[in-house]
């Protein structure tokens, strides 16, 4: 594969570091978009990449509130977005409302600054009136759609429980059942999910890094 100047935006996260650490390993430019530029301080860890030793990397420290054209800026030359960003928790305004604004600034930061395509990874889950998904599933298929009203060219995965050392929902359900000396069932389909491997969400995220295919169907579920 060509190499390509790539942004992640949330690369603190459980997927947004092991996409950064991979697309690096791959021979990519990479552009690290994070409000808190310490927690990539591991970067600076000569042990950390094996493969390539070429400074590669650049580390953007910037809020999303700020500017349009701010943002916009620093995505220059960058051929590919992967969006990782969840606003789950915060004090200010309601999380759904806030992830849709900041969706909204970076595809059009995006569009302004012609990156290609933007490759977003949200969540499954069908709203039904008679079964409803929760807030976090919706806010996180609502960020698509804000991102795809403001780019012309949006691959979206959606994954269930994603399983790997590390992830949230692994450390959950391994410490319950190391804890707990049986774990109850749930009430009819509350306990059905469809769990997948983190390396293969990281195969799927990488493989459809402007693979012409997924420009024309636009959106994939994992």
């Amino acid at each position: 594969m060509k190499q390509k100047h790539i942004a992640i935006f949330g690369p603190t996260g459980y997927i947004g570091t092991k996409m950064s650490i991979d697309l690096y390993n791959m021979g990519h430019k990479i552009s690290l978009f994070t409000r808190t530029a310490r927690k990539l301080d591991y970067l600076q860890n000569e042990n950390f990449f094996l493969n390539h030793k070429n400074p590669n990397i650049c580390i953007v420290e910037q809020f999303l509130e700020e500017e349009l054209d701010n943002i916009a800026e620093a995505l220059q030359g960058v051929d590919v977005i992967y969006y990782l960003v969840h606003s789950l928790y915060t004090e200010k305004q309601n999380f759904m409302d806030r992830d849709n604004q900041l969706a909204t600034l970076v595809a059009k930061a995006a569009t302004q600054a012609s990156v290609k395509q933007i490759i977003y990874l949200g969540s499954l889950g069908v709203n039904k009136p008679d079964f409803p998904i929760s807030e976090h599933l919706l806010s996180r298929q609502e960020t698509a759609n804000h991102l795809r009203a403001n780019h012309s060219c949006v691959t979206e995965f959606r994954a269930g429980v994603i399983i790997g050392e590390g992830s949230s929902s692994f450390e959950i359900i391994r410490t319950l059942g190391a804890k707990l000396p049986f774990i109850p069932q749930l009430y009819g389909k509350e306990a059905t999910c469809q769990p997948i491997f983190v390396d293969n969400v990281i195969e799927y995220l990488t493989h459809a890094l402007l693979n012409s295919n997924y420009f024309k169907i636009g959106r994939a579920h994992v």
